[in-house]
């Protein structure tokens, strides 16, 4: 991932289906102030309409470069809770006027009396609900661009609740522990679409964000995912420096022993979960002796019991029963480097899992 990162920066983007990573360049990222309250100019304090109030997490434009907004304009800047709006509804009220502890309200207001000015003045803001510009404002880091004569803003929001944005942690570290050890591309109308394996076994789409590569997206790829990509659209690209890193070693428990060898189970084989096996890198082959003969499994379940049960499961179209035998008669296989490597080989050339 090193080549991808180079000069660049990664931020995670929550979604409710997929996970996104938007990729932007470091030196063009910068930080912005987040202009949470109320604004009033000099003279305008008895003129609730003429308040500028950017108190919208809805809206990009709350966010500006510390530089490029001037504090020195306005004579109060200030914020307010619900107590602040009812204290104001209690100063309001012998006046005839009826806010409906709603700040919206108010600032449909033209103008106010100099006393009620005076009490908004000495009792609510000057109280305890001042800011000091940029010192009490939140700051974040973002990203803004021109393409097409159109100007965009992203915002790293973290955890702040942002309605305006999803993009939330800087995960270049994370990316930065993971190698690129396959990679295929394909060409779009608009654009050249990367998939890349890592030595984690993860799969990520990588592809530009617009058309001028001013950010870049990079999608993790789940099984699902893999069972609905067409392997023959791409073209696998080769790399000199290309070498299978061997995945973390998982602890070798011989789970068999702690079971009834003698508890029957049926055994089911799906072609298309096994190439996917090989392309999450799984080396290790089920085998279950059945009338005599070592079989190859993808699934087994207890004798007679339903083969899928939870909603989320996968549930494989060429699924082909094989018969019946016990967990004493199973056993596990490593396949070599060499298999594994003929095996995506040929998934590569026939895709058989992307029959669905």
């Amino acid at each position: 991932m090193k080549k991808i990162l180079e000069g660049n920066r990664i931020f995670k983007e929550e979604g409710d289906y997929q996970t996104r990573y938007l990729i932007f360049p470091k030196e063009k990222i910068n930080t912005y102030v987040d202009l949470t309250g109320y604004f009033v100019k000099h003279g305008d304090l008895n003129k609730p309409v003429k308040w500028y109030c950017p108190d919208d997490k809805y809206n990009l434009t709350n966010f500006v470069r510390p530089e490029e907004f001037d504090a020195s304009i306005y004579e109060y800047i200030f914020y307010t809770d619900f107590g602040f709006v009812r204290e104001l509804q209690k100063i309001l009220k012998p006046y005839g006027f009826n806010i409906n502890n709603d700040m919206s309200e108010f600032l449909k207001i033209k103008e106010i009396s100099r006393e009620i000015t005076d009490f908004l003045k000495m009792g609510l803001i000057e109280k305890d609900s001042s800011l000091i510009y940029p010192d009490d404002f939140t700051v974040v880091e973002g990203y803004e661009f021109e393409h097409l004569g159109q100007q965009y803003k992203f915002i790293i929001g973290e955890d702040y609740g942002y309605y305006c944005t999803d993009i939330t942690y800087d995960y270049t570290s994370n990316f930065l522990q993971e190698s690129i050890i396959e990679h295929y591309y394909k060409d779009t109308a608009k654009y050249r679409e990367y998939i890349l394996k890592t030595n984690k076994g993860k799969w990520y789409k990588y592809y530009p964000g617009d058309t001028a590569n001013n950010y870049w997206i990079i999608e993790e790829l789940y099984e699902e995912d893999l069972i609905a990509l067409d392997f023959k659209e791409y073209i696998m690209e080769k790399n000199d420096s290309h070498i299978f890193i061997k995945k973390d070693t998982l602890l070798d428990i011989p789970w068999p022993s702690f079971i009834d060898k003698d508890t029957q189970y049926d055994f089911y084989f799906s072609n298309k979960e096994f190439c996917l096996q090989i392309l999450q890198e799984d080396n290790k082959k089920q085998l279950a002796c059945i009338n005599g003969k070592w079989k190859k499994y993808t699934k087994r379940v207890r004798k007679g019991d339903k083969v899928y049960t939870l909603e989320w499961e996968i549930k494989w179209d060429d699924l082909e029963f094989l018969g019946t035998s016990t967990i004493g008669e199973t056993r596990e296989e490593e396949m070599s480097r060499e298999t594994m490597e003929r095996l995506l080989e040929d998934i590569r050339k026939n895709s058989p899992i992307m029959s669905m």
